[in-house]
């Protein structure tokens, strides 16, 4: 991304959860150059991730190490009005379905309101992408859908993230 406000959008709307309106503001764009900045930084990282699959270069970034987990985190915005319903399905499809997995550890949904929409994050821990791969598939950083998503999500995020733990919550942090 050679334009610093490609990543500075990425950053600010797609992570921090800014509202797009104030970034557009603050970065001098119209709403149809912010959104063809966005649309172009979204597109920049999405081919590569595409690539580093394609290039086999991530067949099992994280190997399952004593005490280590993956934990694969998803991302998803409902309108405000419908995320009672939407989290209702949460706790009685989507969870379960995690959990019913072999090798998972254990799932969790976030939710933030911001104006009219609520943000909506999964954590799923795994103790290795076999076990992803059981659950979501062959790509393993690709989003899994279910089929009631389409009457709630404003949108539908192509990849999911994935973290190695470093520490666990009973653990002490080293000095």
């Amino acid at each position: 991304m050679q334009d610093p406000r490609l990543l500075q959008i990425v950053q600010r709307c797609d992570f921090s959860g800014e509202p797009t309106k104030r970034v557009a503001a603050d970065l001098y764009l119209s709403p149809r150059q912010f959104f063809r900045y966005r649309a172009t930084a979204l597109e920049a990282i999405a081919c590569e991730i595409e690539r580093t699959l394609v290039a086999g270069e991530v067949p099992d970034a994280f190997p399952r190490v004593a005490g280590e987990t993956i934990v694969r985190q998803w991302h998803g915005r409902v309108p405000r009005s419908k995320s009672d319903a939407y989290m209702r399905l949460m706790r009685d499809v989507s969870i379960p379905d995690y959990r019913s997995v072999p090798g998972n550890l254990g799932a969790y949904v976030l939710q933030r309101d911001a104006g009219d929409v609520t943000h909506i994050e999964t954590l799923s821990m795994w103790v290795s992408e076999g076990a992803i791969e059981r659950y979501a598939g062959a790509h393993v950083l690709r989003a899994k859908y279910y089929d009631f998503d389409d009457r709630y999500l404003l949108e539908f995020e192509e990849y999911v993230t994935h973290y190695r733990s470093a520490y666990g919550l009973a653990e002490k942090s080293p000095p």
